[in-house]
């Protein structure tokens, strides 16, 4: 497109920076639309009834462990 060498060189550099500046905007976007989902989470969990279903579940994984049921391998596996 452009016969002078310094313009030809300018211009390759801009072309392969598009691809650089999509892909950060791609990561912002997704690390934005990650803290909406972790704050509409942590929101739902501190309030009820999400605080109770947290309580519930934390009883209940508690409960479990006398009954050897936990994320340990047996020994036997070991």
């Amino acid at each position: 497109m452009f016969r002078d060498k310094e313009v030809r060189f300018l211009e390759a550099g801009l072309l392969g920076a598009v691809p650089i500046c999509v892909a950060l905007a791609a990561l912002i976007a997704l690390l934005t639309a990650a803290r909406s989902i972790l704050f509409v989470a942590a929101d739902f969990l501190s309030r009820p009834p999400g605080f109770y279903a947290l309580m519930i579940a934390m009883v209940a994984c508690t409960a479990l462990v006398p009954f050897g049921m936990t994320n340990a391998l047996p020994m036997r596996f070991q």
